[in-house]
């Protein structure tokens, strides 16, 4: 039998019209602690889970985002069981990242965090919106940092 591809769920990303709104309801009124926020997004904690829940106001669809061990090697793998990469790979502020589509249209993303080995292979140089809402930055090394900004 061969390892799972997935190694945890990193994050729920549910797209929403109003960020404020949105952190009224799911933090104050649903108790999920505030864990980062910029502009465009926030992170709030699931407990008992090092998993986020990332509200968005991006015009894209819910998501989930999977922690690889290798973005290159699980894009290999991913398209060989009859995936499809839709973008990718890219830098965001945790590591690498690409978006697949399974064989029946679900959209994941898969992500590989910081200090994996691959972390900056094959990622174009460009400047993005990570997946958090929140520029890409970079370190001196090249590695990714993740350094939310508090509301």
């Amino acid at each position: 039998m061969t390892n799972a591809l997935f190694r945890k769920v990193d994050c729920l990303r549910i797209p929403v019209p109003d960020l404020e709104a949105a952190l009224v309801f799911y933090s104050e009124n649903l108790g999920h602690e505030l864990i980062w926020c910029s502009s465009k997004a926030a992170g709030l904690k699931l407990p008992g889970s090092n998993a986020e829940l990332v509200l968005h106001t991006e015009d894209r669809a819910m998501e989930t985002d999977l922690a690889v061990d290798s973005v290159p090697e699980a894009l290999e793998r991913f398209t060989s069981a009859g995936g499809k990469v839709l973008a990718g790979p890219f830098q965001i502020q945790i590591g690498l990242c690409a978006v697949v589509s399974d064989p029946w249209g679900n959209v994941l993303s898969e992500e590989v965090v910081m200090g994996s080995s691959d972390l900056m292979a094959s990622a174009p140089t460009s400047t993005r919106t990570a997946p958090h809402g929140q520029p890409t930055t970079t370190t001196a090394s090249g590695a990714a940092s993740r350094i939310p900004t508090p509301c």
